[in-house]
């Protein structure tokens, strides 16, 4: 299971997040961050969902071109789950979640998470979530073209070098 524990992010990204949490605090904007590090084999289930073969193939053979082949090996054990929507473009080992600089989280509604994204009303607090997030110096990734993911925030800049592949 992820872990919600602030303490198995980077440093740096420990004290983004706190920052973030203090500040929606400080707007009385309820969040509860329910991910930060998830597994290789945790990213794997996350990264087949949606997916069929041919396509997780492909993420095993981008991880195989970039010498990951224990990450390529962790991708091929992993169940396709074709029913469930896809919830990430990151295969194993290029997760932020695995290097500890993402976390998710959703803004909490009467002590309730905030799943959905498309009412007006739930736009206005996803927006108030992601201003929040970019405010205290984090990505949010609501604000993607390709791939929007509101529950996602990660490190910006140069700390995001230590996933790239060697």
């Amino acid at each position: 299971m992820s872990s919600r524990r602030l303490e198995d992010l980077t440093p740096e990204m420990e004290l983004l997040a706190r920052r973030f949490i203090k500040e929606c605090e400080a707007e009385d904007f309820d969040v509860l961050i329910y991910c930060t590090y998830r597994s290789p084999e945790e990213q794997a289930v996350e990264y087949c969902k949606g997916r069929n073969q041919d396509d997780i193939k492909g993420g095993i053979d981008k991880l195989i071109s970039l010498g990951m082949d224990d990450m390529a090996k962790i991708l091929g054990e992993a169940i396709p789950n074709k029913r469930a929507r896809e919830s990430t473009k990151a295969p194993p080992g290029l997760s932020c979640h695995q290097h500890g600089l993402a976390f998710d989280g959703c803004p909490m509604v009467n002590g309730r998470c905030l799943w959905d994204t498309k009412a007006k009303s739930s736009q206005r607090l996803w927006a108030r979530y992601g201003l929040i997030a970019e405010n205290c110096g984090l990505n949010w990734s609501g604000y993607w073209t390709s791939f929007r993911e509101y529950p996602h925030c990660q490190m910006r800049g140069e700390l995001m070098e230590l996933i790239k592949p060697k």
